[in-house]
């Protein structure tokens, strides 16, 4: 009897050491796929903020392409009014300047 109670308390250690032993092996798999995943998110996140970086900065490009365009428009439309107002005064006053020398 007693050698019976020995043999089942040396088959529960041996199942107790097979328990750890494939619990440190399951513990080692999970931590490399979860150290893996993480890796892999890792490099999907950075990779997508990269390609919004990229998208981003284009969007800024064009708009900054077209608000210099309408600046250097009105720039220039306010170039050709201030020519024309000049020269309406400039001829207004070569006839103020010929009709006194006359």
């Amino acid at each position: 009897m007693i050698e019976k109670v020995i043999a089942s308390i040396l088959e529960a250690e041996k199942k107790a050491e097979e328990i750890i032993i494939n619990g440190n092996s399951e513990y080692k798999k999970i931590i490399f796929e979860a150290e893996s995943i993480s890796e892999k998110t890792k490099k999907e996140v950075i990779d997508g903020l990269r390609i919004f970086q990229k998208t981003e900065l284009e969007k800024a490009e064009k708009q900054a392409g077209i608000e210099y365009e309408k600046t250097l428009a009105e720039g220039r439309n306010e170039s050709e009014t201030l020519k024309e107002k000049s020269k309406t005064k400039k001829d207004s006053a070569v006839e103020l300047i010929v009709g006194k020398v006359i």
